[in-house]
């Protein structure tokens, strides 16, 4: 993993908090670039991976909202809810008998990829 910057870190937790505040969790950190941490000129682009039951909706509206008003009391970093995007949930499975793996459907579950960026 590399270094992460005071900002990145700030980020990060105030992402972490909102979704924590809506009764998420994250499923997937990874922070290495150009995984979860993209660097766009003098933006950064964060993404998160949620994975919800299909009877569960992502509260788009409320986490942009948190997000906004987080950035509004911080002082110097000011993120802000770039794009939400679900997706079905896939599984790698591997198979020992034949050494092979793949990535299957996940019945009843879907990702949700929570993007912000500064």
């Amino acid at each position: 993993m590399n270094n992460l910057s005071t900002e990145d870190i700030t980020v990060i937790a105030m992402t972490w908090l909102a979704i924590s505040n809506l009764g998420f969790r994250i499923q997937d950190l990874d922070l290495s670039e150009p995984g979860y941490i993209q660097r766009c000129g003098p933006h950064t682009i964060y993404s998160f991976a949620i994975r919800l039951r299909d009877d569960e909706a992502f509260p788009k509206d409320d986490f942009c909202r948190l997000m906004n008003h987080y950035s509004e009391i911080s002082n110097s970093v000011k993120p802000h809810c770039y794009g939400i995007e679900e997706f079905p949930s896939q599984v790698f499975r591997f198979d020992p008998v034949d050494g092979t793996g793949k990535s299957t459907p996940l019945e009843n579950f879907h990702d949700v990829y929570v993007s912000v960026f500064t």
